[in-house]
């Protein structure tokens, strides 16, 4: 999961489109986004699991 802060009205926009185009993809290269929840003045993105950091995701990208 990933919590956003929506202070600025712009960031609002510009997050929830993120997530709208993000939700449409589907590539082996591109983290798959399940759900996002808006409360208050924060979004929460479900997300898939990645295990192990940020080296073994490039190495996945790299092989892939």
């Amino acid at each position: 999961m990933k919590i956003v802060s929506k202070k600025k009205k712009k960031e609002k926009t510009m997050t929830e489109m993120e997530i709208e185009i993000l939700a449409t993809l589907q590539h082996p290269a591109i983290i798959q986004i399940y759900d996002a929840c808006d409360y208050g003045n924060k979004l929460y993105c479900f997300m898939e699991l990645i295990q192990g950091g940020e080296r073994p995701v490039y190495n996945y990208i790299k092989i892939s």
